[in-house]
């Protein structure tokens, strides 16, 4: 993996973060997600945006924000090839605003995780 690309990865998980953020903080009980998904990244990428993830989670707890983390990347992974993965991370690194999809997957998942 070419290290320009880590970037524009921690980009994509710090803006799910925001979303995220925007439930509430305090409950718990999350449920983790083991679906298999359509685009499987690397790896590397989908431990990269996890860790990422997870360390920009200051209000929330490391492990309520790894479930988060982890049910985004596997529906990011649903929705998206790693192609179009890549090119909205370059966006976002140009300002532009998170897609209204992505907004969604992070929304849900958090949503699923506060359950």
């Amino acid at each position: 993996m070419q290290s320009r690309r880590l970037p524009s990865l921690f980009a994509i998980s710090t803006c799910l973060l925001t979303v995220a953020f925007t439930l509430s903080p305090n409950q718990a009980n999350a449920k983790e997600t083991t679906k298999k998904t359509v685009n499987p990244y690397p790896g590397e990428v989908v431990q990269i945006f996890v860790s990422s993830c997870v360390e920009g989670g200051k209000k929330i707890s490391p492990a309520m924000m790894k479930k988060i983390c982890s049910c985004s990347i596997e529906g990011i992974q649903n929705q998206y090839t790693l192609s179009e993965f890549i090119k909205i991370s370059e966006e976002l690194d140009a300002n532009k605003p998170m897609r209204p999809e992505m907004t969604n997957i992070v929304q849900s998942c958090a949503q699923q995780a506060l359950k």
